[in-house]
C-alpha cells in the first residue's frame, strides 16, 4: 500500500498530497491508517488537525471531527468523507 511510505509517526495526523487529492491522514497507535477528506461539511473550509486532542478542527467554525471523520461538535452536522487509500 503506498501510503506506508508517507512519512507519519503512530498518533499523528497531517495533511497529505496523495493522487492529486488532499486528503487528512491519521495513523493509530496500532499503526492502523484513517483516511478523511479534510474539509468542514459546514464551512468548506481545510482543516487542520489538533495533536492535542487528536482530531481535526475547523479553522472557519470551529467545528470538530474525530480522527475517523465523526461529527465531535458542530455546528456542523454531517460526518467527513471517508477517502479510499
Amino acid at each position: 500500500m503506498i501510503i506506508l511510505d508517507i512519512d507519519i509517526e503512530k498518533g499523528e495526523g497531517k495533511i497529505i498530497d496523495y493522487k492529486g487529492q488532499k486528503l487528512g491522514i491519521y495513523k493509530n497507535e496500532n499503526g492502523k491508517i484513517f483516511a478523511v477528506i479534510p474539509d468542514c461539511t459546514y464551512e468548506g473550509c481545510r482543516l487542520n488537525w489538533d495533536k492535542k486532542e487528536k482530531n481535526w478542527v475547523c479553522p472557519c467554525c470551529g467545528s470538530r471531527f474525530s480522527y475517523e471523520g465523526k461529527v465531535i461538535n458542530g455546528p456542523a452536522t454531517e460526518n467527513l468523507e471517508k477517502a479510499t487509500i
